[in-house]
């Protein structure tokens, strides 16, 4: 960045002064580093796309300069195409920021005011909701990134652009499956939230289109449907994993959660909501007992069909002619059977977290020290490698530019610093006591370990 600076002088402030527009309007995610990449990525220098600084300070001036204004014509239409058409307010509810690249790109090299066929358009905003859905750049971002820019190139961008996501004629759907198990750090947040504002969802205390998150930040506004209060304890053992599953969510404004909601069930305070924003929220209302807390699991299987059904509107009305309605395929239809989840168990100051993982046939658990992996994961906050304590094995925690990995047993465990803070948040959110937490621990994992996004914590595919 210095480099950059020096050869540059201005520049620096010129980004600055662009991410600071687009977080008015958002965007928070549209920082500096973002920009650099996207500067990168709309350079082409002997066929091959990276995105490193080391790039730009070796690119002449002028193609610097003819790259920054392609990022800046780009994002003049990328974001309110997104915020407009798509109804995205915000870049918190994205999955990864790095989704926004290709379009970028695409718009990037229009000259200003150029018309886009409006099935093309609609064709891109199909992609950016699959590659969301589908969690595109949960891994290998750079790879993934140079696939879906060099798909531009083609004659047909969206086609090739679905191609990489491995759905060409077949789209992308969402199933009640698909959702068993899921929670606010799945990708299918954007999409919940999307087919809620696209069904005209309204808040419950202030009236009005719902607001993902509080003005000013990007800290994400929900509440649970059935209050944590009401099940924990409860004579049918709710997990944690259920209690946080994204069936349980709802988009509402933090009055409607205080004043509205609060500890009741939603047998208490669903009287007082429109039967149509119900609907329009997706709340099940067919069957009484599921708004009881004796009723919380079926409570999940009833929402999760009406979410499902709503997110599959939404793809539907962006579909592309040349897509077949009845082909679309589920992410999870051809997966094997993978699942971790994390389990916190704690009396006092004394913490313990319990992986549990399935890979095919075989079963692993382990604990993990939790004291050392929050010291590495300070550490990763500041670009550092560190060790932790995995089944009584040392595990290098290790942080690049696509986020931070642990080997836990049969997987690499990735994701964000946030998704990593916010999964040891909700294991301990209700956690166990210690004493109950099983003493047994599988050995050490022999083989290849697969990567396992955090967003599919809790998840289980057959």
């Amino acid at each position: 960045m210095a480099t950059l600076s020096a050869r540059s002088p201005g520049f620096l402030g010129e980004l600055e002064k662009e991410s600071a527009r687009w977080a008015e309007h958002g965007y928070r995610a549209v920082d500096t580093n973002f920009l650099i990449k996207a500067i990168t990525l709309s350079l082409s220098i002997s066929g091959k796309r990276t995105s490193s600084v080391s790039r730009l300070t070796t690119a002449s001036r002028e193609s610097v300069a003819e790259g920054w204004e392609r990022v800046r014509r780009g994002l003049e239409r990328v974001v309110p195409l997104l915020s407009e058409q798509l109804l995205v307010p915000t870049s918190a509810l994205l999955s990864s920021v790095s989704v926004l690249h290709p379009l970028i790109v695409f718009y990037g090299r229009l000259p200003v005011g150029a018309r886009v066929d409006p099935e093309v358009e609609k064709g891109l905003l199909y992609w950016f909701l699959a590659a969301s859905g589908s969690n595109r750049y949960g891994g290998a971002t750079d790879s993934a990134l140079t696939q879906d820019v060099n798909a531009l190139d083609s004659d047909e961008p969206v086609r090739a652009l679905l191609a990489n996501l491995r759905l060409d004629e077949n789209g992308f759907r969402v199933t009640a499956r698909d959702l068993s198990g899921r929670n606010i750090q799945s990708p299918y947040i954007m999409l919940s939230y999307l087919a809620a504002a696209h069904s005209g969802a309204e808040d419950w205390w202030a009236g009005g289109p719902i607001s993902v998150v509080a003005e000013g930040t990007d800290k994400l506004q929900y509440s649970s449907l059935h209050p944590a209060a009401q099940l924990r304890n409860h004579r049918n053992k709710y997990s944690s994993a259920e209690i946080n599953e994204l069936a349980n969510i709802v988009f509402v404004s933090p009055h409607t959660a205080k004043n509205m909601i609060g500890n009741r069930s939603p047998a208490e305070y669903i009287k007082e909501v429109q039967a149509d924003d119900l609907a329009a929220h997706a709340v099940p209302t067919a069957d009484p007992r599921v708004l009881e807390s004796d009723g919380f699991r079926e409570f999940l299987v009833a929402r999760r069909a009406l979410l499902a059904g709503k997110i599959s509107a939404l793809l539907e009305r962006f579909r592309p002619s040349f897509i077949d309605a009845g082909g679309a395929s589920s992410p999870a239809s051809e997966a094997p059977r993978r699942s971790l989840v994390l389990t916190g168990y704690g009396a006092g100051s004394r913490t313990l977290l319990l992986a549990e993982a399935h890979a095919g046939t075989q079963h692993w658990v382990g604990r993990i020290d939790t004291a050392e992996l929050d010291a590495a994961l300070d550490a990763a906050a500041s670009g550092l490698d560190s060790d932790v304590t995995v089944a009584g094995e040392t595990a290098p925690l290790t942080v690049d530019e696509d986020g931070t990995t642990l080997p836990v047993g049969p997987f690499r465990l990735r994701g964000t610093a946030d998704q990593w803070r916010l999964a040891l948040k909700e294991a301990f959110s209700d956690a166990l006591p210690a004493a109950d937490c099983p003493e047994g621990e599988s050995r050490a994992w022999v083989g290849d370990a697969e990567e396992f996004l955090l967003a599919d914590l809790g998840v289980q595919r057959a």
